[in-house]
């Protein structure tokens, strides 16, 4: 139980990769306690591995058919899969639903209300407000966001005015601000507003193209938008994708982490994202890189530890990598040295599974810098690299040939 709790709020803080492992090492121990089977959906539904979760939730399923918590998960799975004939299973099952418990209520109201039970919705979160006693932020404004769905906006804003009274709610506050806008004819009225106790973005393809410096104050650590980045990383398209990379190198935790680690092991994704998601990690261990982490520059192919993505491939080709490094002092600000990564990296992945015999991994690392410089605009002559790495300078001319045509740039 302490374990599962720890799960859980691992969760609620956005630490979805760090929930998932514990909550699958939960399942393996103890299979038939079904509410850690239900997180790790969520824990699945978060990362953007809907398949997982649907899986997940089945389970639930398969072993208490009744399961609320698992009923409404795999509706809120079922939108976003666009599973309709399933879903409207679903809704006529759970409007006929009456929770006994104020956490199953809670529930059960909030689901409804993303499935467009707005009435239903509203009558289960007043029941919730009245009975149970709960005057919690999120709860007023999901009970707000009932009846302004309904048609009854003064509700909605006495309930805001509650939750701004009480705890200060900046969502709340955003709210009141729109209506006041919509009564004062600076914009149009929502037609209907999101069950979530967010200030809204619009999808995850507008929250990828947005840094965590860009986000509003007080959502840069909101687990809701945590959870647009990863869905963006998964579902997005090239461009967002590639800006999700760059806001989940920007958060600095272990989540993006794990999230950037994920990508890089999909062979489905392009090799120049994948390039980009490296560069990210390496990002993560600034100057430590070079001679940082008990690891000294001059170790045959070493890598320090938090750059374990690495440590498939072949000695040499690490090796390369790790003579840039030392060469540039792991400065991820110059220029060069971040093409160079980037460039690297971007072989390695278009030449895997059959990486080219490297014998001498310095003047590979001369010829990658070579191309990396000229990408940049600081270009540098061969002769220079070539006594800098202590290689021949025929050897960097015909590896920077090799490297560019098998990467296809000029």
């Amino acid at each position: 139980m302490q374990r599962h709790e720890h799960a859980r709020a691992l969760l609620e803080t956005g630490r979805f990769h760090e929930a998932q492992a514990l909550l699958e090492d939960l399942v393996k121990a103890h299979p038939d306690f079904l509410p850690t089977r239900n997180n790790l959906a969520l824990a699945y539904y978060y990362t953007g591995r809907l398949e997982r979760a649907v899986a997940a939730v089945e389970a639930v399923l398969a072993q208490d058919p009744h399961n609320l918590h698992a009923l409404c998960n795999l509706a809120v799975f079922c939108v976003n899969l666009g599973d309709w004939p399933r879903l409207v299973h679903l809704s006529r099952l759970l409007v006929k639903l009456i929770p006994l418990q104020p956490e199953a209520m809670y529930k059960l109201a909030t689901t409804l209300g993303l499935l467009g039970e707005h009435e239903r919705a509203r009558v289960l979160l007043r029941k919730l407000l009245d009975w149970a006693r709960m005057e919690e932020a999120p709860l007023l404004h999901f009970a707000a966001v009932a009846a302004y769905n309904t048609g009854h906006p003064e509700e909605a804003r006495r309930l805001w005015e509650k939750a701004v009274r009480l705890s200060g709610d900046p969502v709340a506050a955003y709210y009141l601000q729109v209506m006041e806008e919509v009564e004062a004819g600076k914009r149009a009225a929502p037609e209907a507003l999101p069950y979530q106790h967010q200030i809204p973005l619009e999808g995850y393809e507008q929250v990828a193209l947005l840094s965590p410096q860009e986000l509003p104050e007080g959502l840069r650590n909101d687990p809701l938008v945590r959870a647009s980045y990863l869905w963006a990383l998964r579902f997005g398209d090239a461009a967002t994708k590639r800006r999700a990379i760059e806001a989940l190198a920007q958060l600095g935790d272990s989540e993006g982490e794990a999230a950037l680690r994920q990508f890089l092991l999909d062979p489905d994704e392009a090799d120049d994202l994948k390039a980009l998601a490296f560069l990210a990690l390496l990002s993560r261990g600034g100057r430590g890189f070079a001679a940082g982490e008990g690891e000294r520059p001059g170790d045959e192919g070493s890598v320090p530890g938090w750059l374990s993505v690495v440590a498939g491939w072949p000695p040499a080709w690490r090796k390369v990598l790790l003579s840039l490094s030392v060469q540039y002092n792991a400065d991820r600000e110059n220029p060069v040295y971040r093409e160079a990564v980037a460039l690297w990296c971007a072989y390695v992945m278009a030449k895997r599974p059959e990486p080219r015999q490297i014998r001498k991994p310095e003047a590979w690392a001369a010829a990658v810098e070579y191309v990396a410089a000229r990408r940049v605009g600081k270009p540098v002559k061969q002769r220079e690299l070539a006594a800098r790495y202590g290689v021949a300078p025929s050897a960097v001319s015909r590896i920077a040939r090799l490297l560019r045509l098998a990467l296809a740039k000029p």
